[in-house]
């Protein structure tokens, strides 16, 4: 019988190094450092044992400090349940421990352009954030974290600077444009992160963020109050609804705007849904595009979400949407391309409009780029339409959107400029 008491359990706090980079440099950080080899991580986890040795009432000991040899962008330190912090922890909690306690340091380092576990590897990107991040996680017994996560937080953000040393070895093993040095705990970082993103215009965001990333049960419902956009979010995802304009105007988030306004309001909400599908999927929170109806507008949370739920997913490049078509065979003589859009937004839709001989009206389509594949995809398509019919096509640039007021939809224009507005079912 096996009466050896078992190891206690290790708990972890995470704190970081914050590198402030210098974009006036000529040495500019367009990709990410190499990983270092174990010696030169096992070296700089010792100048950061010693600054937090300084830095703290009463040192780290007997905790142990685990970091992996490079530096992250934030996105890769904020995604849901914090992967990367996880696996440093547990890369220490599986080290072989002495009286039950992690070993003083444990520094990863890689092979090659790898780790060996792959949630530490850096994610592929061509430009850092204004912050490059070596993160690392204090391990050891409940009672010693419990004295030391109140030491990190009251100490790090009031005078974290870290010793020249430090700053040297930083410098030297990724060679990277210094600006500022210091430490933070994973607190600042989440209170810096959401100050960026309010300044950027991203104020909803965080709202998405962060219940995802502490794994908050939902759902949530967040809903921009300037533009009107609507996200849901459950289990590790979000779920976002897109309307074309003339869905958003009739009875989507536009229905209450007045007729002279839909237009600055429709572009307003467009370019907030472009910057969060980007966003969101840059921070580990996969990004679920709907078609948007009025069941999804519900101000309840949970029929909003079951609505959005069941919504067929936009999955192509591009979005198509018939607004017309006039009954019989008659064959299209013209055929009219209007690119709408701004200098802001460039393309918002494409509006295809064919016309019969006699100046008729006889379909009219809008296509909705959703990714910028989708771009060049439309064009493709307006141009294999044209050899179709076998007839010449054209694609008229406004610089603005060509809709009716009073309808509250989307038009083209013809070869004089004149607004092709389809007739109302």
């Amino acid at each position: 019988m096996n009466t050896q008491s078992s190891p206690p359990d290790l708990d972890f706090c995470s704190g970081l190094l914050c590198i402030e980079l210098d974009n006036q440099s000529s040495q500019s950080l367009d990709k990410t450092p190499p990983l270092l080899v174990r010696e030169a991580a096992n070296a700089l986890a010792g100048h950061i044992a010693d600054d937090l040795d300084r830095l703290l009432d009463e040192g780290i000991a007997p905790a142990g400090l685990v970091l992996a040899g490079a530096l992250y962008d934030q996105t890769d330190i904020f995604r849901p349940g914090f992967p990367l912090l996880t696996a440093l922890a547990d890369l220490m909690r599986r080290a072989p421990r002495n009286n039950g306690l992690p070993p003083p340091r444990l520094a990863l380092g890689a092979s090659g352009d790898r780790f060996p576990i792959a949630a530490l590897n850096p994610q592929p990107q061509s430009t850092f954030g204004p912050l490059a991040l070596l993160p690392f996680c204090l391990v050891g017994p409940g009672e010693v974290m419990d004295r030391l996560y109140p030491d990190m937080e009251n100490n790090l953000a009031q005078g974290g600077e870290p010793s020249e040393a430090t700053r040297a070895a930083v410098q030297t093993q990724f060679n990277i444009p210094i600006l500022n040095l210091f430490y933070a705990t994973l607190g600042d970082l989440c209170a810096w992160l959401r100050t960026q993103l309010e300044d950027n215009d991203l104020q909803g965001l965080w709202q998405l963020l962060e219940p995802a990333l502490f794994e908050r049960p939902g759902p949530h419902q967040v809903i921009l109050t300037d533009s009107g956009n609507r996200y849901l979010l459950a289990d590790d995802a979000a779920w976002v609804p897109f309307y074309t304009f003339d869905d958003w105007a009739r009875f989507g988030p536009g229905r209450t705007v007045a007729a002279d306004q839909l237009e600055a309001a429709y572009r307003r909400w467009l370019r907030q849904f472009r910057l969060y599908a980007v966003a969101l999927p840059a921070y580990g929170l996969p990004l679920h595009i709907v078609v948007g109806s009025p069941a999804i507008e519900s101000d309840e949370v949970s029929a909003a979400m079951v609505a959005v739920r069941s919504a067929a997913t936009l999955n192509e490049d591009y979005l198509v949407e018939t607004v017309y078509t006039l009954s019989g065979n008659r064959q299209p003589a013209r055929l009219l391309a209007t690119q709408q859009g701004d200098e802001e937004l460039d393309v918002i839709a494409y509006s295809l409009a064919t016309l019969a001989d006699d100046g008729q009206l006889l379909s009219l389509e809008h296509f909705y780029p959703l990714h910028a594949a989708g771009l060049e995809a439309i064009v493709k398509e307006i141009e294999r339409r044209s050899e179709h019919y076998g007839i010449p096509h054209t694609i008229q640039q406004t610089g603005w959107l060509v809709y009716s007021p009073a309808d509250r939809c989307l038009g083209a224009v013809d070869d004089h400029n004149q607004a092709l507005i389809a007739p109302r079912a």
